[in-house]
């Protein structure tokens, strides 16, 4: 997988992520690109699942991208009540009982996030076939005009004894698109730290 790799303990060069968000509900300090949208919703996790805090936007650029999120999932799990691995375990298992489109591509720990344990999971959404994993993986998609398909990955990060759980997506007609835009939500998630 082309996402993390030891060199991505650097933080980002503040050219690039020049705006902040930070929420003391929430217990997080994000930051994101200046042309970047964010939109936030009240998330109040109801024990029926998470909810989903800030989503971050990137603009849309050509008429291949439809969409590119990177949202923040609340609330953040108590290591003492899961591991990296049993966490991204109960996504996957949340993931299959609630969508069926969904084919599971990639699921591993990856070496850091700025010096962080953790673990990303790799979806694709609506594809006829899939061979392969990571950026290896070949999925064939419906071909109708208009028809996107959606890439999804899930990034859980291990900090402060807690886990923390970002989902970024791509629906696009351009399949590298997905690829195309990791530096720049590595950057994004390399720049987190959870509020005390």
């Amino acid at each position: 997988m082309l996402f993390l790799s030891s060199s991505a303990s650097a933080l980002p060069s503040s050219n690039i992520l020049s705006k902040s968000y930070q929420n003391s509900t929430l217990g997080i300090d994000i930051h994101y690109p200046y042309n970047w949208k964010v939109i936030t919703t009240e998330c109040k996790p109801t024990g029926h699942g998470p909810c989903f805090g800030p989503t971050f936007i990137r603009p849309i650029i050509n008429t291949g991208n439809q969409s590119v999120e990177l949202e923040y999932v609340f609330p953040p799990v108590i290591m003492q009540n899961s591991s990296l691995q049993g966490q991204a375990a109960k996504i996957i298992n949340r993931d299959n009982q609630s969508d069926t489109d969904l084919t599971l591509i990639d699921s591993k720990q990856v070496t850091n996030i700025n010096g962080n344990k953790a673990w990303v999971i790799e979806y694709v959404f609506n594809p006829l076939e899939c061979k392969g994993i990571g950026p290896e993986a070949s999925c064939t998609f419906y071909q109708e005009p208009g028809s996107p398909y959606e890439h999804v990955m899930y990034t859980i990060i291990e900090k402060s004894g807690k886990l923390y759980e970002f989902k970024y997506s791509a629906e696009m007609k351009d399949e590298l698109a997905f690829y195309k835009n990791l530096d720049i939500v590595r950057d994004i998630l390399g720049s987190f730290k959870p509020m005390t």
